[in-house]
């Protein structure tokens, strides 16, 4: 449950700037900022949860005298981290072609 349900909840957790985000769209303000944080706000929580899970779960994969902890926090970063930047990149380009669309 931690590892999926909770985790990629947590990628909800962006939207919680979007009505700053959606202002600085409308009014040419600071939109990479906004797109910073709540990515940044997705991603870790993403990572909480899916580290939560490694470590509660797949303790018996971790190599023998590796702090599980630090694996499951390695083994998660590998994709987590990548896939937070190609996300904000996406929303970065989107939302510099489909201004219209975010301002119905």
């Amino acid at each position: 449950m931690c590892d999926y349900f909770l985790a990629f909840s947590a990628i909800g957790l962006g939207g919680l700037c979007s009505h700053q985000f959606i202002n600085s769209v409308k009014n040419n303000g600071k939109v990479k900022i906004y797109l910073i944080i709540s990515s940044l706000i997705s991603g870790l929580g993403c990572l909480i949860f899916h580290t939560i899970a490694g470590v509660a779960f797949y303790d018996a994969y971790a190599p023998k005298g590796i702090n599980i902890f630090w694996y499951a926090l390695t083994y998660n970063s590998i994709y987590v981290i990548p896939d937070t930047i190609v996300a904000a990149i996406c929303i970065y380009v989107l939302t510099g072609r489909a201004k219209n669309i975010l301002l119905k």
